[in-house]
């Protein structure tokens, strides 16, 4: 639908002319962590000559916070892993849009 211009959202932008600035600065990834909070499911092989069957995971991602700094802009997201309904692990994300002026940026 058009929202998201490389990693962060339109509506993160004051202005929609900024947009094209994001696209040709680098993106570092600065840090990630992950928390399982139970065990994942593995399906059962029930034929010794047939591949592991797929283990099925839906994931959920949303940005957690916008930091324009004078370096750049920090984005931290947050994944959730989920199995059958349940959330079984975690994910955050930090990651600094180098050089992205932090005026152009609705924190």
């Amino acid at each position: 639908d058009g929202s998201n211009i490389g990693v962060l959202p339109k509506e993160f932008f004051k202005n929609q002319e900024d947009i094209e600035q994001v696209q040709n600065l680098p993106l570092l990834h600065m840090s990630q962590s992950l928390i399982f909070h139970d065990r994942i499911k593995f399906q059962k092989q029930t034929d010794q000559n047939t591949i592991d069957p797929p283990t099925q995971l839906h994931l959920q991602t949303r940005i957690l916070s916008i930091k324009p700094r004078s370096i750049g802009t920090f984005m931290t997201s947050e994944t959730k892993y989920y199995q059958d309904g349940s959330c079984i692990a975690t994910a955050q994300m930090v990651s600094l849009i180098l050089g992205l002026d932090p005026d152009n940026v609705v924190s």
